[in-house]
């Protein structure tokens, strides 16, 4: 699965290191009585920045039935503050209890906000932020070719999607390089030479792309006028005869 942030960046701060007793599940017997020793853990809580208020987050290939917990997709422990869903706008089966959420489905979102006033000996100032999260598929990657054209006899060149984007995704095109995208199928070019590549772009969230497709290029021939000339192969043909 891949995790993509937008516009996210220095958004945490982590203010306190806490350390306390604790057991850490089956630990390594004593060699002397089977006893299971203490061992000292270190939570490490962090606090959002005064400056954001959204997180977007998208997730790419989720796995079906998997649970996912919100601080860990957030990357940091806010352990202060009150999280609530809007119910309105969120597809996801929510736990607030953990608050996990488990995928169900592909092309869903879920807005959750968390909320802290900072008073009471809370170690955070006060803070509120809403984080968005949305799930999608990356689509196959399509094929292309070119076909160029023939002289003899006289053939049009062509620019061919061999394998369409699958359903609920659109093809875009680059002519430079993938330094720019266009829906927009670019045209044969007899008279110059084009190198084009393509994606598929989800179309619920546009950030899951699919791998772009092998450059192809164009090799163009420039073919004699119909009329008294020189053909590729060197010979002089007359097409139309003056009385």
């Amino acid at each position: 699965m891949d995790v993509i942030e937008k516009g996210v960046t220095n958004i945490f701060q982590y203010k306190v290191h806490i350390t306390n007793l604790n057991y850490l599940g089956p630990a390594v017997p004593s060699p002397g009585d089977g006893s299971q020793g203490k061992a000292i853990t270190i939570i490490e809580e962090c606090c959002p920045t005064q400056q954001i208020t959204t997180i977007d987050t998208v997730l790419c290939n989720p796995v079906i039935g998997e649970k996912l917990f919100i601080l860990d997709l957030i990357g940091c422990s806010i352990c202060e503050g009150e999280w609530t869903v809007d119910p309105l706008l969120n597809d996801f089966n929510f736990d607030n209890c953990d608050n996990s959420i488990v995928i169900d489905v592909v092309n869903q979102c879920g807005s959750f906000n968390v909320a802290s006033d900072g008073m009471g000996g809370k170690l955070c100032p006060a803070f509120s932020f809403t984080y968005n999260v949305c799930v999608a598929e990356t689509p196959s990657a399509p094929a292309i070719s070119i076909t160029d054209n023939v002289c003899e006899p006289e053939t049009a060149g062509s620019v061919n999607v061999d394998t369409l984007c699958p359903a609920g995704n659109t093809i875009e095109f680059s002519t430079d390089g993938g330094a720019t995208w266009s829906t927009a199928q670019p045209a044969y070019d007899e008279a110059n030479t084009i190198t084009l590549r393509a994606r598929c772009v989800n179309d619920f969230s546009s950030d899951c792309i699919s791998t772009e497709t092998a450059d192809a290029t164009s090799s163009p021939l420039a073919c004699c006028p119909p009329v008294n000339c020189i053909n590729q192969f060197g010979e002089f043909t007359i097409q139309k005869r003056t009385p």
